[in-house]
Parts: C-alpha cells; structure tokens; sequence
C-alpha cells in the first residue's frame, strides 16, 4: 500500500503468513500505525520506503530476508 492517499492507516491484529514477497509492503504512506500483527513464512516481514510507520507489539519470525526494513 501507499501512495499520496495512504494516510491515517491502521494495520492491526492480522496474520500474515506465507507469502512470496513482503509480508507488508508501505511506500510513500503517512501516519500508518503497524500493531500486533503476527508475519512469518514471508519473503520479508515490513519493507518501508520513504515511509516511517509507527510498529509496535507485532511476532515477525521465521521469514526468509529481513524482519523490518525501514
């Protein structure tokens, strides 16, 4: 997600698992809070690009890269 238009987002209590890429992928997103999410089995788990979300409290394990990458 992102974009101009990505504001004020909540991404909270989900689980995110066994994907090929990212388990969240944010470009360009403004005012995005990222909480108590469980993300494993992905590429990636968080993979930011000019974006600085606020993380907290989420179970990011056993993915094949990076955990966060902001």
């Amino acid at each position: 997600m992102g974009g101009l238009n990505s504001v004020d987002t909540l991404i909270i209590s989900n689980c995110i698992h066994s994907g090929s890429k990212e388990g969240i992928f944010l470009v360009e997103g403004g005012n995005v809070w990222i909480l108590r999410n469980q993300i494993y089995n992905n590429a990636d788990g968080i993979f930011c690009s000019k974006s600085v979300p606020t993380v907290s409290k989420n179970e990011i394990y056993q993915n094949k890269g990076c955990g966060i990458i902001i």
